[in-house]
């Protein structure tokens, strides 16, 4: 998705989006769950990059993963906006998000929730593609 949002879609004034994926740096992530739990994975990282007015997507099947739900949950703290693609019953990040698509599931059924999170992935980086040619960005 990180990808995607960096190199096709801009907004309508032609400027391109920051997408950072904070499962990119597996030094980062292996030093990071080394050294402080696997559970703050997420939100050491946040520390250091997010800027006042940054979204956070957060991605998770059951919407329970702790290094997830912290992660938004720092965000939220931050007076930040928090997006979900979520599947199952939504867990604890439902109650978090600002705004959640919830792919509502039977607990454990991972390929039909990931299914829709990567075609909601497409359908929004379609989506802010042509809201930006259509405002005069090519």
């Amino acid at each position: 998705m990180a990808s995607d949002l960096n190199i096709g879609a801009y907004p309508s004034d032609g400027t391109p989006f920051r997408v950072l994926a904070l499962t990119d740096n597996v030094a980062s992530m292996t030093a990071i769950a080394n050294d402080f739990g696997y559970e703050s994975l997420f939100v050491k990282q946040l520390k250091s990059i997010y800027k006042p007015g940054d979204k956070l997507i957060a991605i998770s099947a059951s919407g329970n993963s702790p290094n997830v739900v912290d992660a938004a949950q720092w965000v939220k703290n931050q007076g930040g906006t928090v997006l979900g693609l979520l599947g199952f019953d939504g867990g604890r990040l439902k109650s978090i998000c600002d705004l959640a698509i919830h792919v509502k599931s039977p607990k454990g059924e991972y390929g039909p929730v990931e299914d829709i999170h990567l075609i909601m992935d497409h359908l929004l980086f379609t989506w802010l593609k042509h809201e930006g040619q259509r405002k005069g960005n090519k």
